[in-house]
C-alpha cells in the first residue's frame, strides 16, 4: 500500500478547505520527508491511526492513535491515497473506530508483532474489512518476495543483485540506487531497475512463502528505509544486498554468494597447489552457469 501510494495517479494533495470535502472512512497520508509518512483513515475532522514510535526504555512499539486533523496536518503535506479497488468508506470508519475503542492506550512491542512503521497495514485492513481479505490482497501480491536480478562487480566478476519487494511496483534494497554513490537502503520502482538493469529479475524461493513470513519480511525493510532500524554500513563480503534481504525474510542475516565465493577461492587455491586445472574448471564452469 505504501508503494502503491508512491505512484503519482494514486495520491491527491489535500488542503484545510479539501477537508470538508472528504467523506468519513476516507485514507489519507501525512508526508513529513522522503522516508516519513502516515497512513490515517479520516472521519469526523479526526484521524485514526496506527503509530511507531520508540519508549523511554528504547523499546520500539505500535499504538492505535486518534488526533485533530489540524495536528495531522503539522508540519507535513497531506494526500488523499486513491487505491485501485472500491471499498464500504462508511463501513472503514466504523472498523477504525471499533479497533481504536478496543486498543486505547495499549501498546503493541514490536518484538511480539511487527507491523508496518507507517501505519499502512492498519489502514488498509480497515478498508477492506477482514483478515480474510487482507491475506487475500497480499498473497495474491509481490509484496515480502525476495527477488535477483544479474550483474558484475568491477564489470568483471558474475554475481546477482538483492531486492525485497514490498508492492506490485517497488521494491527496498541496499544500494547506490545506480549512482555510483555510497550503498544505503533505498526504495526504488522495480520498472526503473530494470529499465537501468536492462535484465529481467528472478524470484528467490523458501520454504514458507505465507502472508505471515512476507509481512514481516516487509515491515523489516521499511523498518530499515525508514530509519527506525540503524542498519549497518555496507561491507561486500560480511553486509551486501544480500544479507540484508536474508535478514528481512529470515531473521538471519546471510549470503550464499559469498559462501560461494570463499569455496571458489578454496578451489583455485587447491588447484594452484596441486597443479590440477580441473578445480579451477569446477571454479569456471560454476560462474559462468549463474547468468545461463
Amino acid at each position: 500500500m505504501f508503494g502503491d501510494f508512491k505512484h503519482e495517479e494514486k495520491q491527491r494533495l489535500l488542503d484545510m478547505d479539501d477537508i470538508c470535502q472528504l467523506e468519513n472512512g476516507t485514507p489519507i497520508v501525512a508526508c513529513y520527508n522522503e522516508r516519513e509518512y502516515q497512513f490515517g483513515i479520516y472521519g469526523k475532522r479526526h484521524v485514526i491511526y496506527q503509530d511507531c514510535w520508540t519508549t523511554s526504555d528504547d523499546i520500539l512499539v505500535f499504538s492505535i492513535e486518534k488526533c485533530t486533523i489540524g495536528d495531522f496536518f503539522e508540519d507535513a503535506d497531506v494526500y488523499e491515497y486513491i487505491p485501485d479497488f472500491e471499498f464500504d468508506r462508511i463501513g472503514a470508519f466504523q472498523r477504525t473506530h471499533n479497533c481504536y475503542s478496543e486498543m486505547r492506550n495499549k501498546l503493541i512491542p514490536a518484538f511480539s508483532e511487527l507491523r508496518s512503521v507507517y501505519g499502512d497495514d492498519f489502514t488498509l485492513r480497515c478498508m477492506l474489512g477482514s483478515e480474510e481479505l487482507f491475506c487475500k490482497a497480499f498473497q495474491n501480491s509481490k509484496m515480502g518476495r525476495h527477488y535477483t536480478h544479474p550483474i558484475y562487480i568491477a564489470h568483471i566478476a558474475p554475481a546477482h543483485h538483492h531486492l525485497l519487494a514490498i508492492e506490485e511496483g517497488f521494491a527496498i534494497h541496499f544500494s547506490d540506487g545506480g549512482t555510483g554513490g555510497a550503498n544505503e537502503i533505498i526504495l526504488e520502482s522495480l520498472e526503473d531497475i530494470i529499465y537501468r538493469e536492462g535484465v529481467p529479475f528472478t524470484e528467490v524461493h523458501y520454504n514458507h512463502e505465507e502472508v505471515e513470513y512476507r509481512f514481516l519480511a516487509r515491515n523489516r525493510a521499511l523498518l530499515s528505509f525508514s530509519g527506525k532500524w540503524n542498519y549497518a554500513g555496507y561491507n561486500l563480503f560480511f553486509n551486501n544486498c544480500e544479507h540484508f534481504v536474508t535478514l528481512c525474510k529470515t531473521g538471519r542475516s546471510q549470503s550464499g554468494q559469498i559462501r560461494d565465493f570463499f569455496q571458489d577461492a578454496v578451489l583455485i587455491g587447491l588447484s594452484l597447489l596441486t597443479r590440477r586445472p580441473q578445480y579451477a574448471s569446477m571454479v569456471l564452469a560454476r560462474r559462468l552457469a549463474l547468468f545461463d
